[in-house]
């Protein structure tokens, strides 16, 4: 049988070389933008987010590692589904670069239904839920690279903290909205 400093150990030398892994394993390189052509009847991409956080890649190793191998309750239902900030910030300065234009539900709606023509390369941003991530995050970034997002709010709970969320309060969505940045929809 193998003692604990043994297991111990042996946790510490795979937590080591999954971080070193995980951390060279970052790909800074740009992928091809879509370059949809003028008068193109393509599609719009949607890309949809629900959380973020700013945990570095090597705790956000060690918690799956300690999931992984001890079954600690160290990543949530939440965690799969949410979004490191230096990964989103890398995600949008890749749009801005590469010359796309975020656009609102109302304006995707527009170019679906054939009442207005997009040009250039639109892409549109949305946040399901309404965690308080996105203010704190998403919300000052789109700022900073001048984007948009649609904002879908589960109305009903507005300022509570409910599944593992904090989802934001009326106070931090009107800010939003009137910001020009987040359109605050129903979920």
């Amino acid at each position: 049988m193998i003692n604990y400093e043994s297991k111990m150990s042996i946790v510490i030398i795979v937590f080591l070389i999954s971080s070193s892994i995980l951390s060279s394993c970052t790909d800074d390189t740009d992928p091809e933008p879509y370059n949809r052509p003028p008068g193109s009847k393509a599609g719009i991409p949607v890309l949809s987010y629900h959380y973020f956080n700013d945990r570095n890649r090597l705790e956000q190793g060690g918690r799956a590692l300690g999931t992984v191998l001890f079954n600690l309750p160290l990543l949530t239902v939440k965690d799969a589904w949410t979004v490191r900030l230096e990964d989103f910030e890398k995600q949008l300065r890749f749009l801005d670069k590469n010359g796309y234009r975020t656009i609102t539900m109302d304006e995707l709606k527009s170019f679906m239904t054939g009442r207005e023509e997009m040009t250039g390369n639109c892409v549109a941003i949305t946040f399901d839920d309404g965690d308080r991530s996105v203010y704190r995050y998403a919300y000052p970034l789109l700022k900073k690279y001048d984007m948009k997002g649609t904002l879908f709010i589960v109305t009903s709970r507005v300022g509570q903290s409910w599944n593992s969320l904090n989802i934001s309060s009326w106070e931090e969505l009107r800010e939003m909205e009137e910001s020009g940045v987040i359109d605050i929809e129903s979920h």
